[in-house]
């Protein structure tokens, strides 16, 4: 009735909405809920539960579809961002996610904030994970970290932190042996100190 500058291609897309500005639905039942301004989405259901989250931003089949509140999430991705749906204005916002089901492999990110996660299966490990950015393969990463790797195999670094390092919990490792190198290879380890060049 009032909404200006929308653009809508396929069945039920922008379907609720009456005031809202500047969207674009590309797809069926794309932003079919949407009621509010500045979203984008381009894929079947993709960004379908939309209600009063803004400035989002939904590339492929069922991209961001459960997102009711969350606003400035930008997911690219069959099923990418599936899981968030939003929540307080703190909870749910401000997450990238690219790739075939990031942020909902395994564990499902439903309130969690300025997270990043690129790579297929790329996730938190937690549903209100906070600003963890993981890149990779199947790979998990924690709140303020960043985590690069593929499955369990991977190197993480707290934010603000000079140094990386690889997960030593053996409740992330499996086909556990024991080592077949012994005490000569101990010895043949030369331990050296030096100094960086300037």
């Amino acid at each position: 009735t009032t909404g200006n500058y929308n653009t809508s291609v396929g069945s039920d897309s922008l379907k609720a909405n009456i005031s809202g500005h500047n969207n674009t639905a590309l797809g069926f039942e794309a932003l079919q809920a949407a009621t509010v301004s500045n979203n984008t989405a381009l894929g079947y259901q993709a960004g379908l539960l939309v209600t009063t989250g803004t400035n989002n931003t939904f590339v492929g089949t069922l991209a961001g579809d459960a997102v009711t509140t969350g606003s400035s999430n930008q997911f690219m991705g069959v099923g990418a961002g599936g899981g968030v749906v939003g929540g307080t204005s703190t909870q749910g916002n401000h997450n990238i996610g690219i790739g075939y089901n990031s942020f909902v492999e395994s564990v499902v990110l439903t309130t969690g904030s300025h997270n990043i996660a690129i790579g297929n299966f790329t996730r938190t490990n937690a549903a209100d994970s906070t600003f963890a950015t993981v890149i990779g393969y199947n790979v998990a990463g924690t709140s303020g970290y960043t985590t690069l790797g593929k499955d369990a195999e991977d190197i993480r670094a707290a934010h603000g932190n000079i140094t990386w390092a690889t997960v030593s919990d053996e409740r992330y490792k499996k086909d556990i042996v024991d080592s077949t190198a012994g005490l000569a290879f101990i010895n043949a380890l030369q331990p050296r100190t030096w100094k960086y060049k300037t």
